[in-house]
C-alpha cells in the first residue's frame, strides 16, 4: 500500500491521516533545514563578495603604486641622463682649464 513500516506493530494500524501528518512534519523539517542552509550560503556569499571588493581595492592600490614606481623610474632615468651630461661638461671644463693653464704658462714664458 505504500504506507510506512510503522504499521508493522502487532495489530496496530497507522491511519492515512497519521501518514499525512508524518509527511507534513518531514517536509517542514526539510524546509527548515533548507532555509538554514540557504541562510548559511547567503552569509558565505556575502563574505565572498566583501573579500572580492577588498581584493579589487587592493588591486587598484597596487596599480596606483606601480604607476608611481614607473614614474619614479622614468624620472630616475632622466636624472641619470642629466648626470651623464653634467659629467661630460665637467670633464670638458677640466680639459679647458688645463689647456688655459698651459696657454698662460706658455704666454708667461714668451713674455720673458
Amino acid at each position: 500500500l505504500g504506507l510506512p513500516s510503522a504499521m508493522g506493530c502487532a495489530g496496530s494500524k497507522v491511519s492515512p491521516q497519521d501518514v499525512i501528518e508524518a509527511e507534513r512534519a518531514r517536509a517542514e523539517a526539510l524546509r527548515t533545514k533548507n532555509a538554514a542552509e540557504a541562510a548559511q550560503l547567503q552569509s558565505q556569499l556575502a563574505g565572498l563578495d566583501a573579500a572580492l571588493e577588498a581584493s579589487k581595492r587592493e588591486s587598484d592600490q597596487l596599480k596606483t603604486a606601480i604607476a608611481g614606481l614607473d614614474k619614479a623610474r622614468a624620472a630616475s632615468d632622466v636624472a641619470s641622463g642629466e648626470v651623464k651630461v653634467l659629467r661630460g661638461k665637467r670633464d670638458e671644463l677640466t680639459r679647458l682649464e688645463k689647456a688655459l693653464a698651459e696657454a698662460e704658462a706658455t704666454k708667461e714664458e714668451l713674455d720673458r
